[in-house]
């Protein structure tokens, strides 16, 4: 069996010009932007980060800055949303089938 550090597998994993889509998706997550805010329905800890998201749509609606950013991380999830929102933001459901209602 080989080690795993071997210098023969260090060569065949991965390449050092440039990072993918997928380690760029990534980390702009875990690096977000100012504007950017997280939900995912039943969060234990409300930060609004991608680690620590807001437990509700109205928690992120409320933080976000206006021309800002909310992301929805849950899969086919409904989300209850009450009231009128009259900020600007941009919504995302990166992993699709959300429902706001």
């Amino acid at each position: 069996m080989l080690p795993p550090y071997a210098a023969t597998w260090r060569n065949l994993i991965g390449q050092r010009t440039h990072t993918s889509v997928q380690d760029q998706l990534i980390l702009s997550f875990m690096y977000r932007e100012p504007e950017w805010r997280f939900a995912r329905l039943g969060s234990p800890v409300e930060v609004g980060t991608f680690f620590l998201p807001f437990a509700t749509f109205q928690a992120a609606e409320t933080d976000v800055p206006a021309g800002g950013r909310i992301i929805l991380l849950d899969s086919s999830a409904t989300y209850s949303v009450v009231g009128t929102f009259t900020k600007a933001v941009t919504l995302d459901a990166p992993l699709g089938g959300v429902v706001l209602r």
